[in-house]
């Protein structure tokens, strides 16, 4: 999504967000602001993030809906780590895991990227590679959980030194990633979404390059 569309998302959650701190619907309200903090999130908003998960968290003394607690544990989750706080990143994440599987939740694919990336980030790529393919396994039909951990994947047998097989898995997060292309209207829609994975094209020539090379 474009930064217009980020902002103009910001403004349509404004009038839910006040119609239930009036009507005292903390629930309703709790599920905005975390759809707010994820805005934040994509935005790089990190003051607003902070706000919004202080207050969430605060929040948490009056036992939220389960849905609406486990989300609020990943973004907790997603944050640390984007503070580079690694260990309390992991253990928020697989608390959010632990949510999500329970609640049978069909987005918990999601989380088991994330916590891949996570452990990726620390250099736990064994534990990286096991999350990932978990998450492959619990959400298929979920582009998002597919191009990320295939992805995922494909850097961590490089930083493993494996090119044959990050070449064959950045192949896939490629025809994901051009799948999902073919499904945009426009050719400038789907150049714009494809030039935001050049980093990813990149890796495969090289990874192929690598693999083909005689040793």
């Amino acid at each position: 999504a474009s930064q217009n569309q980020l902002a103009a998302a910001e403004v349509a959650w404004r009038s839910p967000r006040d119609t239930a701190s009036r009507n005292g619907l903390q629930d309703l309200r709790r599920s905005v602001d975390v759809n707010l903090a994820w805005l934040a999130l994509r935005t790089d908003d990190v003051q607003k993030i902070d706000d919004l998960l202080e207050s969430l968290l605060k929040d948490g003394k009056a036992v939220p809906a389960p849905e609406l607690h486990r989300r609020i544990k990943l973004l907790q989750g997603v944050r640390l780590g984007n503070r580079n706080k690694l260990p309390e990143s992991i253990a928020a994440l697989r608390d959010a895991d632990a949510l999500y599987r329970s609640g049978a939740d069909p987005l918990r694919g999601r989380v088991l990227a994330q916590l891949a990336t996570t452990y990726a980030a620390s250099g736990a790529l064994d534990d990286a590679l096991r999350n990932y393919r978990e998450a492959l396994t619990a959400s298929p039909d979920d582009f998002e959980v597919r191009w990320h951990s295939h992805c995922g994947l494909a850097d961590a047998y490089r930083r493993k030194e494996s090119a044959q097989l990050a070449s064959e898995q950045y192949a896939v997060c490629i025809e994901e990633i051009q799948a999902r292309s073919n499904e945009l209207a426009t050719d400038q829609g789907k150049l714009t979404f494809l030039g935001g994975f050049q980093d990813v094209y990149d890796s495969y020539l090289e990874m192929t390059y690598l693999a083909a090379a005689p040793n």
